[in-house]
């Protein structure tokens, strides 16, 4: 009996752990809520490529292509980076990939200056851009972003 009690104790105790890591990860990697307008309401996880113009990210420094996953939030939040421009570069598929500078000044130029102040020591204009691997394929994505450059995060810039 006691050995059948202790079985049901350590059967329940995962069960109980399994749903606590399961609700763990949906929280941390959930999307963001969008309104009906299509701005984040509720912080979220999302795909770079995912953004939208407007929106508002917590992560400092997103540049170039490493990060795949960023943690949007309202822009009434604090944030580090808004996107203000989804745009491609205007390179055919077949041509080949221009190397790490070449596609970093391709972005760039695809970002372009718009009607945005010039950049300052508040923040800078950053940018994703695509891989080897993702430009090979034909994605010439950028996703134009302005970005904090230092711990203190923007509040209210849009």
């Amino acid at each position: 009996m006691r050995s059948r009690n202790r079985l049901i104790g350590l059967a329940a105790f995962c069960v109980v752990s399994v749903l606590v890591a399961v609700g763990v990860v949906y929280v941390k990697f959930r999307p963001p809520e969008r309104d009906a307008s299509g701005s984040v309401v509720r912080a979220g996880r999302a795909l770079v490529h995912d953004l939208r113009v407007g929106d508002c990210i917590t992560d400092p420094f997103v540049f170039g292509a490493k990060n795949t996953a960023v943690h949007a939030v309202p822009c009434t939040h604090e944030h580090s980076s808004e996107v203000y421009l989804l745009t491609r570069i205007p390179q055919p598929v077949g041509v080949p990939y221009p190397g790490v500078g070449g596609v970093n000044d391709l972005a760039r130029t695809a970002c372009g200056v718009h009607d945005l102040p010039p950049a300052t020591a508040t923040y800078q204009r950053w940018f994703v851009r695509p891989e080897e691997k993702a430009w090979n394929k034909g994605d010439r994505r950028v996703v134009c972003l302005l970005a904090a450059t230092s711990p203190q995060k923007l509040s209210f810039t849009r």
